[in-house]
């Protein structure tokens, strides 16, 4: 097959998948899963275990205490090359938000909490590696599908899970969504934590102060 005609086949493959795919978004969308909610984000997990199952893949459930579970979806190929895929279960939004915002469709428009960031970045891997190989195309070694669900806080349980599937891979595609124009983002600003400690020296302010040393003074500097 071609490059052309494995494009149409993928194309007119997905055009048939629509109303499944709105179908699975609105079950996602439908449930509040906020970094701290570990109950809803587990919900939105299995659901999306279930989708990624009907999709090809091989699937895990990596528990985590407190924050939400993490998920690993593998496809293996005959071929050379690994693939990862990133994407997070987890929301901004409070309790209460699916219910008071549903999804709804309004003038060819997606809205709902979570749609964009990043419910549909989700089912849209998902829904491309289950096409893929309805053409046929197994010409890779392994496909991963990673899911966290504590990416809105800064991955602080779930950067160690998916760390060596990171290191194992030869490139990896984000599924969050593109610009409002349509740009692929292809690289963001990053962020990091630190733990800084400093010491200071007790003297007697009114006294000898020039034998002492201010903690918070010196915390200040390094800041």
């Amino acid at each position: 097959m071609t490059g052309g005609q494995a494009a149409t086949t993928l194309l007119r493959t997905l055009q048939g998948q629509l109303d499944e795919y709105l179908a699975d978004l609105r079950s996602l969308v439908e449930v509040d899963c906020g970094s701290h909610d570990k109950a809803g984000v587990d919900e939105v997990g299995r659901r999306f275990a279930s989708v990624l199952r009907r999709c090809g893949f091989d699937v895990e459930i990596l528990s985590v205490d407190e924050l939400g579970d993490c998920l690993r979806g593998r496809v293996r190929g005959v071929g050379r090359g690994r693939l990862l895929l990133l994407g997070h279960l987890d929301t901004v939004y409070p309790d209460g938000t699916a219910a008071e915002r549903p999804m709804r469709i309004r003038d060819g428009r997606v809205l709902g909490p979570g749609v964009n960031d990043m419910k549909a970045g989700l089912l849209a891997g998902a829904y491309a590696v289950r096409a893929m190989l309805a053409t046929g195309f197994e010409a890779f070694d392994e496909i991963t599908f990673f899911c966290n669900g504590d990416e809105e806080i800064g991955s602080r349980a779930s950067a160690e899970l998916y760390r060596p599937d990171a290191l194992a891979a030869d490139a990896a595609f984000v599924l969050e969504a593109a610009r409002a124009d349509g740009a692929i983002v292809s690289e963001r600003k990053g962020g990091g934590r630190f733990r800084l400690t400093v010491a200071g020296r007790s003297a007697h302010a009114g006294v000898e102060p020039e034998k002492g040393a201010n903690a918070i003074l010196e915390l200040a500097h390094r800041i």
